[in-house]
């Protein structure tokens, strides 16, 4: 995975270099999104908690695929709203031509907005709606859905786990 530079919900950078030695579990999503994000950032709190129970050495992401509205200030208070623990989970955006490189090419994800649809109409954004699992060396290890599947997300536990320690 290369292509990772973007602003966490903190205002800080966030790059590349933040994400190397770490298996991490990124998805995509956006704040104003009334239909599968709330259900994909549920998922991704649970996967955290059930990590941490099992001291499973885990770096989550959440991508913002509307950053030209997803500010670091927009992500902090969603992350608050939402009671995220920021510990180990960064919320993260940038320009857009950043976002699109790293999630386009860097996880090799879909995202975008409808043809011919208003730069306001937040309906007409889309994105993949899976979790990535990359390992320590930055490899993409695995797609996992985790909103219709109800393996997914013990799959991706497990297979995070089998990366983790095998990088210790």
């Amino acid at each position: 995975m290369r292509h990772v530079a973007a602003t966490r919900h903190a205002s800080r950078a966030f790059t590349q270099a933040q994400l190397e030695r770490r298996v991490v579990v990124a998805d995509f999503f956006f704040t104003r999104c009334p239909t599968v994000c709330p259900l994909l950032t549920e998922r991704m709190a649970r996967l955290q908690r059930r990590a941490r129970e099992q001291d499973v050495p885990v770096h989550f992401v959440s991508f913002s695929v509307d950053p030209r509205y997803d500010t670091p200030e927009r992500l902090a208070a969603y992350a608050r709203d939402h009671a995220l623990d920021t510990a180990n989970w960064s919320l993260v955006t940038g320009p857009l031509e950043q976002v699109e490189t790293t999630v386009l090419k860097g996880f090799r994800v879909m995202m975008g907005r409808a043809e011919e649809a208003d730069e306001d109409d937040f309906l007409s954004l889309f994105h993949g709606e899976h979790f990535v699992l990359v390992d320590a060396a930055g490899r993409l290890r695995g797609y996992y859905r985790v909103t219709e599947d109800p393996q997914g997300l013990e799959q991706l536990l497990e297979d995070a786990s089998a990366l983790a320690h095998a990088a210790r």
